[in-house]
Parts: C-alpha cells; sequence; structure tokens
C-alpha cells in the first residue's frame, strides 16, 4: 500500500470516528413529587415545561411542579424577575442551577422561576462542568463560489458539536452538488477534538478533507495536532487562540472547464503551521455570529501559505429550524497553475434541522 493511500484511510477513519462514533445522553427532569423522568427538552414557554419521554410521549407541566431540570443544549433563560442566563441547566447536590456559556461559577436558580427558554447554537466556548452537551444540525441550502461555473449552486451541510467534562467537539461539513459527473466536484469537512484542562494551553488534534475542482484541487487530507486558549471568556462572548502543526497531503490537476492539459497534476505532502484566532458572540437573545481566521505557513516551502476567513450567522426560527448565513474568504500565495486568482471566495444561506 503506497503511502498517500495509507495517510488516505487513517484520515478519514480519524474524521469519522471523531464526527460520528459518540453516544448521545438524554435530558432528566425531576418533579416536586421526586419522580425522575428522561427524555428530550424541547422549551419552556409561558412557565410551561415542554418535555418528551419514550413511555409518555409529549407532555405539558408548568415549572411549580419541577424541582430540577438537566438540559443537553445550551439556552436563554428568562425568568420572572427579568433576569437572563446563558447557559445549561443543571445540577448541583440536586439543587437547580445553570453552568454558564462562558464558564465560571454555576449559578443557582429556582426552576419554579423560569418563564422562557430559547436555543442558542453551539458556540464553542468551554465550561467547567461535569455535564455532556451534543448537537447535530443538518440541511439544505445554496451557495455562490467566485471561481464556479453556476451563479448558485445547491448544497448541504452538516454541523455537530459536543462537550463533556474535560474535552470537546465541533465538526462541520458542506458538499455542493454541483457537475453530477464529478460528483462532489465541491467538498469540505473537519472535525477537532478538544481536551479541556485547568492548564494555561490545552491540546487539540483535528483531521480535514477538501475538494474543489474549479480551484484545481482534487483532494486535500489534513491531520493536525497543536495547542490552543480561550484568551476571553464573557457571559456572551469569547474569543480564542490556536497554534499547530499540520500534516498535509494534497492532489492537484488542472481546472475544470479551462484551456489546460488534462495531464497536468501534481501531488505533495506538506508540514504546515496554523495559526487561528476566533471570536464568538450571542446577540439579539439568541443569535449567534461566529468569526474565524487562520493562517497556513508552509513548513516544506518557505514562503508559500495560504490563508482562510469564515464568518457565520445563525439564528433559530423554531426549537429546531435555524437559519444560516456563511461567508468564507481564501487565499494561495502561489497557486499550481497560472492564471488563477489567489484569492476565492463563497456565500451559503440555508436553513438546518436541529437533533
Amino acid at each position: 500500500m503506497d503511502r498517500s493511500r495509507h495517510i488516505t484511510m487513517v484520515l478519514g477513519a480519524l474524521a469519522t470516528l471523531t464526527l460520528v462514533a459518540l453516544p448521545l445522553w438524554a435530558d432528566v427532569v425531576v418533579l416536586q413529587n421526586g419522580e425522575s423522568l428522561s427524555g428530550t427538552f424541547s422549551r419552556i414557554r409561558d412557565n410551561t415545561l415542554v418535555f418528551r419521554t419514550s413511555l409518555q410521549g409529549q407532555m405539558m407541566t408548568p415549572m411549580r411542579d419541577v424541582q430540577t431540570l438537566s438540559t443537553e443544549a445550551m439556552l436563554y433563560i428568562e425568568m420572572k424577575d427579568g433576569q437572563v442566563h446563558y447557559g445549561r441547566l443543571g445540577t448541583v447536590e440536586g439543587a437547580q442551577h445553570v453552568f454558564p456559556i462562558g464558564g465560571g461559577a454555576p449559578v443557582a436558580i429556582d426552576a419554579a422561576a423560569i418563564v422562557r427558554t430559547l436555543p442558542i447554537p453551539a458556540s464553542g466556548a468551554t465550561t467547567d462542568d461535569d455535564g455532556t452537551d451534543w448537537e447535530i444540525a443538518i440541511g439544505p441550502g445554496v451557495q455562490w463560489r467566485s471561481d464556479g461555473d453556476a451563479p448558485v449552486e445547491p448544497v448541504l451541510r452538516l454541523d455537530i458539536t459536543g462537550r463533556g467534562a474535560r474535552w470537546r467537539v465541533e465538526g462541520d461539513a458542506v458538499v455542493e452538488r454541483a457537475d453530477p459527473d464529478d460528483f462532489p466536484a465541491y467538498l469540505r469537512a473537519e472535525s477537532t477534538l478538544f481536551s479541556d484542562t485547568d492548564a494555561l494551553l490545552s491540546p487539540y488534534v483535528s483531521a480535514g478533507i477538501e475538494r474543489d475542482l474549479d480551484r484545481s484541487l482534487e483532494l486535500r487530507h489534513q491531520l493536525g495536532v497543536g495547542l490552543y486558549r480561550e484568551l476571553y471568556a464573557g457571559a456572551t462572548s469569547s474569543i480564542t487562540g490556536r497554534a499547530g502543526v499540520d500534516v498535509e497531503y494534497e492532489r492537484r490537476s488542472a481546472p475544470r472547464h479551462r484551456a489546460y492539459q488534462r495531464d497536468s497534476r501534481q501531488s505533495t505532502h506538506d508540514l504546515n503551521l496554523r495559526l487561528g484566532l476566533r471570536y464568538y458572540r450571542l446577540f439579539a437573545r439568541h443569535h449567534t455570529l461566529s468569526e474565524s481566521l487562520t493562517l497556513f505557513p508552509a513548513l516544506t516551502d518557505p514562503g508559500a501559505f495560504r490563508a482562510r476567513s469564515e464568518t457565520v450567522y445563525a439564528l433559530p426560527i423554531t426549537d429546531r429550524l435555524r437559519l444560516r448565513f456563511d461567508v468564507t474568504v481564501d487565499y494561495e500565495s502561489d497557486p499550481l497553475f497560472g492564471g488563477m486568482s489567489r484569492w476565492n471566495a463563497s456565500v451559503g444561506a440555508g436553513v438546518n434541522v436541529v437533533f
């Protein structure tokens, strides 16, 4: 087995394990009579809990009858006195608390005083509690790319986030229909496993795959390791810094539908630095904005580097539906084929269903 095929298999296995080979946990409600029920939290509206169990189906219970509630999802939590919390509902020694979205000590609240909740798209901010949160969102959309042949193309997007006591997973993937003869003509997916520790710097490992035939990219596999740090974590915003090294396999050929020799092809193995900053902001109660900038200076080709800027705006429209708008801008210092622009951009929009 040649080395490139071996790397492909290893990276594919790591990405698959990180994204899908992970268990899910249920929400839990404890009633004032001591009865404990596990299932799926839906919402709190007008001081009434909507909760679904496998045995009883959907139930609606006044919050005065609820002793404690533990949820997987991050929530906007509105209290009777007008106070607002952002975080996950959970318990400490049997008492109701909120675990803040930006970290910090759990806040004790009265479950009966919760008037309303709204879902918050996953932020990537860490917490110090021992709970576990999961969210999977998938849905259709459209995407415009500056190097694409059509004005817009249909896409399918997947986002997954998970968090435990000492780890956190973030993964996303987007595939574009584009030309059926070369499907997928455009594909991008990456997953990252972060280790949440009390140290100044915490480790991470990532795996990714890309394909963009309009940019001459037949295949790119990445496997990276490094360190990250929360530079700032507030109640509604966070800034994260990240630095590491990526091992990369790349195969390129002449761009489609352009005047190049079709047998022009090149395969390389590279070692790149990864330097990144990410900003997250929760605003307007339950809307979110995420912005990131990542640089990939090449260690095996001095002077060459890539850069990527990503902006994602998301807002829930129901408990399970979310609108998403995203803009991605890429830069490549030395394109393989002459005449290709160093810059390219994509703009997308879609609706995601949250599970």
